[in-house]
């Protein structure tokens, strides 16, 4: 990888104000935390098979919750760039379901040493926003 695409990475990670922490992947831990996330809370589930990254992301909402949300999805690697985003309307809730709406999911192949970011941004139509990142470090950091 060109030092040049990990400084930008790098650079975007600081002008996000992105955090790092110890793993990105989930665990029962962070699949427990979700589950008892309050309503509005939002989050990106990871999984990993071979060099392939699933990121879906989901969002724990409530009937008449509405709005709109956008996935960036950044690599940088030996392989070359990408820098792709995604979007769309918030789904109708079932109000008896209390499972967590997926809002999409994306998968891309990403090698040892490739530098990621994963953002997830969703924006109530009440003015509220909520965000989740992942990043290669590892970190999950949900604002609201």
């Amino acid at each position: 990888m060109s030092n040049f695409g990990a400084s930008a990475i790098a650079a975007l990670l600081a002008a996000l104000n992105v955090t790092t922490g110890d793993s990105g992947e989930d665990t029962p831990e962070a699949a427990a935390s979700n589950a008892a996330a309050k309503d509005g809370s939002v989050w990106i589930a990871h999984s990993v098979e071979g060099r392939l990254h699933t990121f879906t992301p989901m969002a724990r909402l409530k009937p008449g919750d509405s709005g709109k949300y956008k996935l960036r999805v950044m690599r940088d690697g030996a392989g070359g760039r990408t820098n792709n985003s995604q979007g769309g309307r918030l789904p109708e809730v079932d109000a008896s379901s209390g499972d967590p709406a997926t809002l999409a999911r994306t998968t891309i192949s990403i090698d040892d040493g490739d530098d990621w970011a994963i953002e997830l941004t969703v924006s109530f139509d009440n003015g509220r926003t909520a965000v989740s990142r992942l990043t290669s470090a590892g970190a999950e950091t949900p604002e609201e």
